[in-house]
């Protein structure tokens, strides 16, 4: 019967639906069995009934208060859960998930292994801009002393490529030391780590080697006298052969790469083989000279100690695939002293400075010893 609207109810729309579909089912099977080969030959018939009441039934009906019908709460509690998780084999389900597919596909070993990179990245970045700052601390003091207004930054190519263009200085490259010059703090650094690492390799080495001999083939070697020219020479070509193999293969040593430093040709080129054995013979003589051949590398303009004089090599700063930085604070106190400036040298000599007080630098991009007063 119909509302006070005028329209029937919900209720007996669905029921009207529902007897009509019987209706069409009771009266269309006996003619759907019609026909000897079995085929129901008036099924268009029925699907042209169909798709004429069904539409207009179902826009009848309105979904959201049929829903709005429904009694959640008491569905709920009709619904005993403790008997439901009850009937549930967690084991069998636990058993029936594949925990490696589910990991590769969400890919989380390399997460894990990106993560462990940034992380070991950052501190070690960290320690490199504290070596970049008592570099420039050091040289900052030196330059003053000697009253020097002006000095190379780098090997021109190296410099020129990433601190400015013809355009001007690029400010997301403020403070960066990529191709300049390494300073002393970093390069006493990497000699003392490469040293450490020597000294152990070619103690773990030679204990390695006895005991193959002691084992193996039976022979007691006598290590007691420790003054044997014999072990002298063996370290020194020990020695040889880790400074040579790394400056030649990759052009710098483990202690380097852990500083963030690397030795190229003068003109900042890959370094060479030859250049890479002439400083290594002559890095023995620096030693020896009491200090002589390596005070270059503070007042030289090139920081260039007798090594790298005898191989036509200098030391930058390279940090690989990252930016070799200096520390944050010391770039913006620099920029506010004034003694940060754009390279005096190379493809950007023409550019003028931005003034130290410029909100469009966060910090300098520059970092060189002050001018004289």
């Amino acid at each position: 019967m119909p509302d006070a609207t005028g329209e029937p109810p919900e209720d007996g729309l669905i029921g009207l639906a529902i007897a009509a579909s019987a209706l069409m089912s009771s009266l269309t099977a006996p003619v759907l069995r019609r026909g000897d080969d079995g085929t129901a030959f008036p099924q268009h018939m029925f699907n042209r009934v169909v798709d004429s009441v069904v539409p207009t039934v179902v826009d009848s009906v309105d979904i959201d208060a049929l829903i709005g019908r429904v009694d959640v709460g008491d569905i709920i509690e009709r619904v005993d859960l403790n008997e439901v998780l009850a009937g549930v084999d967690i084991d069998a389900l636990l058993d029936r998930i594949d925990v490696a597919a589910i990991a590769e596909r969400a890919q989380i070993g390399e997460l894990v292994a990106q993560s462990t990179r940034d992380v070991a990245g950052s501190t070690l970045d960290l320690a490199r801009r504290q070596l970049v700052a008592l570099d420039l601390l050091v040289l900052r003091v030196v330059h003053r002393i000697m009253r020097r207004t002006d000095w190379p930054l780098g090997p021109p190519s190296l410099v020129a490529e990433d601190e400015a263009s013809d355009a001007g200085p690029v400010p997301e490259k403020a403070g960066r030391v990529t191709g300049r010059f390494a300073g002393p703090g970093s390069r006493l650094t990497e000699f003392i780590i490469d040293i450490a690492l020597i000294v152990t390799l070619f103690g773990v080495t030679a204990n390695v080697i006895l005991f193959c001999f002691r084992v193996v083939l039976g022979v007691d070697v006598n290590t007691s006298n420790t003054d044997n020219i014999w072990w002298l020479i063996a370290y020194l070509l020990w020695a040889f052969t880790y400074f040579f193999v790394s400056l030649a293969i990759t052009g710098r040593t483990i202690g380097k790469w852990l500083v963030g430093v690397r030795v190229v040709e003068r003109d900042g080129t890959p370094l060479k083989t030859r250049a890479a054995f002439l400083r290594v013979i002559a890095l023995p003589f620096a030693l020896l000279s009491l200090g002589i051949g390596l005070v270059g590398i503070v007042i030289g303009k090139e920081r260039r100690a007798l090594q790298d004089v005898a191989g036509g090599t200098v030391v930058v700063y390279d940090w690989g695939d990252r930016p070799a930085e200096m520390p944050a604070p010391l770039s913006r106190w620099l920029n506010r002293q004034g003694t940060l400036a754009l390279p005096t040298t190379g493809p950007a000599e023409d550019v003028a400075a931005p003034p130290a007080n410029d909100p469009s630098v966060a910090s300098a991009d520059e970092a060189q010893p002050p001018r004289a007063s």
